[in-house]
């Protein structure tokens, strides 16, 4: 597929790719066969010189966590994680997580635990509390929005 820009500039795109549309951008999708999108949309005031330019960068092979986009309260990016219990103690952001490959298991501070597989989609309100346990390797395409 590809994404493009009212000038004609092309941002091409396909199986595995993150495409990160900024806020104020628009233009044209042409997508030639079915593709799996995630929507994660965050309202924000403007940020001076922030680029409108959209952003693809493909996730397959990336074996370490990448920020693909960051504006002032914005950020998104590719996690992956190291295996282990990672603990967060009133989270400072909104979190949205889409699970792409492995296993986590999140516990709330109220011990409530939910196993979370590829294809999963996680929200983690600001100020929530708990743990995540990660047995082996995993890769999640995460946004951040801050107030």
């Amino acid at each position: 597929g590809c994404v493009t820009d009212p000038d004609g500039t092309p941002h091409p795109f396909g199986p595995g790719d993150a495409v990160v549309l900024p806020k104020g951008w628009y233009g044209r999708w042409d997508i030639s066969q079915l593709i799996h999108k995630v929507w994660m949309v965050h309202a924000h005031d403007d940020v001076a010189g922030m680029s409108t330019t959209p952003v693809v960068v493909p996730l397959a092979g990336m074996g370490q966590t990448t920020t693909l986009y960051a504006a002032g309260p914005t950020r998104t990016g590719c996690i992956v994680p190291q295996p282990g219990r990672r603990v967060v103690t009133n989270q400072p952001a909104t979190e949205a997580f889409h699970i792409l490959e492995g296993s986590v298991v999140l516990t709330g501070a109220d011990g409530a635990a939910r196993q979370c597989s590829p294809g999963d989609m996680v929200v983690l309100p600001k100020g929530w509390s708990g743990s995540w346990d990660i047995a082996g390797p995993a890769k999640l395409l995460m946004a951040e929005a801050s107030d």
